[in-house]
């Protein structure tokens, strides 16, 4: 009798575990062959993960503390403990407070960044402990191309800042705020940090190739950003915006949201929508708020 409630209990264990595995793939198997974007509700800050339809995982930002470990853990299963690459937008504390404990609790393969000479607390703790755990750096404006190994056509291609800022005092840092745009096959999405207007002219005034599915709005919807010639060369079908809830900014800017309207964008805001979740075969592009 001892043996073999044992052995149930065994097979129980085996059975609960092998569960556990499961569902950390399905993930993967559900979206096989799909690009995913999970704009996180962050709070007032901004994180979002990118993976490709091969399982690349690509991090932009981590939020302003450490509540992006929970999201990342719910997004990549219990055994998949790796980011490919992290991208900090620009080093700004409600966008890279969260990196420090996605450095501690994940390995991390490369961070691309923008370097600036100014000196916070938050960006000094990052660059010593990306030196710590020995991941790869390179500077955002060093890598204006990246493409994702076999990852069915999935390229990024970084459109600002056009040029290193290391070793430069900078007024605002969101004048170096990263500006890039991914494509996956047909679809096309673009991620502003918190670009302002000038930055967004000067991409005008470039010629730089702006036209996006799906806008990841600048500043958390602030109107220094969103200028509605910025918007006239992107036209998004959808436009995301990362905003905490009541926050102290008036964000998102009812200029900016009449401006999104006119454009004919569906909008998103992850104050209202909870999580936005985002999947592309390559053609079409499906979004999935959270809902709360």
């Amino acid at each position: 009798m001892g043996k073999e409630l044992l052995t149930r209990k065994n097979i129980a264990i085996g059975a609960v575990a092998l569960l556990i595995v499961f569902a950390s793939f399905l993930p993967q198997l559900i979206n096989r062959h799909r690009l995913t974007i999970d704009v996180f509700d962050i709070g007032q800050g901004d994180s979002t993960l990118i993976t490709t339809p091969t399982g690349e995982h690509i991090l932009v930002d981590g939020g302003p503390d450490a509540s992006v470990v929970a999201k990342l853990s719910q997004r990549l299963g219990f055994f998949d403990r790796t980011i490919d690459l992290v991208i900090a937008t620009h080093p700004q504390a409600d966008h890279i407070t969260g990196l420090l404990s996605v450095l501690d609790r994940f390995t991390v393969k490369r961070v691309m960044l923008t370097t600036i000479k100014n000196e916070t607390p938050e960006y000094r703790v990052l660059r010593e402990k990306i030196t710590e755990k020995h991941v790869a750096r390179t500077d955002i404006a060093d890598a204006p191309h990246v493409d994702f190994g076999d990852s069915r056509g999935v390229s990024l291609d970084v459109l600002w800042p056009e040029r290193s800022y290391s070793g430069r005092l900078v007024d605002d840092p969101n004048i170096v705020s990263a500006v890039f745009r991914l494509t996956y096959g047909e679809a096309s999405f673009l991620f502003t940090g918190d670009a302002g207007s000038e930055i967004e002219q000067q991409l005008l005034e470039g010629g730089a190739d702006l036209h996006a599915d799906v806008l990841k709005v600048g500043h958390h919807g602030s109107d220094t950003s969103t200028t509605q010639a910025f918007l006239d060369a992107v036209l998004p079908s959808v436009a995301v915006i990362s905003v905490g809830r009541k926050n102290t900014f008036g964000h998102p800017s009812r200029r900016v949201l009449r401006r999104l309207e006119r454009a004919g964008s569906a909008i998103y805001r992850t104050d209202s929508n909870g999580d936005v979740h985002i999947t592309s075969d390559g053609k079409e592009i499906r979004v999935t708020p959270q809902l709360r």
